[in-house]
């Protein structure tokens, strides 16, 4: 849990994700491209598809509902270009949240997945810096930053 300003009753908590693989096939990216033309933002890439588990993400926007916010850091290892984001939960852009062909081919816990847009999240540090009432300093949020790369940078 983050402390928050004293002026705000707010509760936020911090929920990390990674996620090893990426969209593959430019297929399925004009797929969903396709059947959320009002996506914002759009995914631009097939390297925007980052898949977050379809009953956490919606725990999470009930939570928010709620008054308690989380903020989602997640982190892909297949693409370099701000591999570690952030996001509050609810503001996460979402395309087929319950699809269940991807339920089926899921090959990490099998759960349903969410297709969301991993451009939809910022960097760590500009996240902290936007957030009200948030107290962090840029620095040491780098630093988390690099050491997660690290810790999750793929192994030959």
């Amino acid at each position: 849990m983050l402390s928050l300003d004293d002026r705000r009753e707010d509760t936020a908590l911090v929920e990390f994700k990674c996620a090893n693989t990426g969209v593959r096939h430019e297929s399925f990216l004009r797929q969903l491209q396709t059947e959320c033309p009002d996506m914002n933002p759009p995914f631009g890439s097939r390297h925007d598809v980052y898949n977050m588990e379809a009953d956490a993400l919606d725990h999470y926007r009930q939570l928010a509902a709620n008054g308690i916010r989380i903020i989602v850091v997640a982190y892909r290892t297949w693409h370099g270009d701000i591999p570690l984001r952030a996001q509050y939960a609810e503001n996460i852009a979402v395309c087929n949240i319950r699809n269940p062909n991807q339920g089926r081919s899921n090959r990490g816990s099998g759960t349903f997945i969410a297709n969301t847009n991993f451009a939809s999240l910022v960097s760590v540090p500009d996240f902290f810096a936007d957030a009200d009432g948030y107290a962090l300093e840029r620095e040491g949020l780098m630093a988390i930053e690099q050491a997660v790369m690290k810790a999750f940078r793929r192994r030959p």
